[in-house]
């Protein structure tokens, strides 16, 4: 997949716990970086590790809906 993050065409939102143990931190920068040619949001949260999802649930939803009126 590592060589096909330049072919993403949509816009993209990425929430990342940073003390996720499962998914490395460090993946949000890599991303930052490999979508780069396309609206691309990282949201990083310091305190939050991989069930970000469940700790703020709406503001995920949020997240969501953002995106999805962005593809309209």
């Amino acid at each position: 997949m590592r060589d096909r993050w330049s072919t993403v065409d949509l816009p993209v939102t990425v929430i990342q716990g940073e003390r996720d143990m499962l998914v490395n931190p460090d993946h949000a920068d890599f991303l930052e970086a490999s979508l780069a040619h396309i609206p691309a949001e990282i949201i990083r949260f310091p305190a939050e590790g991989h069930m970000v999802v469940h700790s703020d649930r709406s503001f995920v939803i949020a997240q969501l809906r953002k995106l999805l009126q962005q593809l309209k």
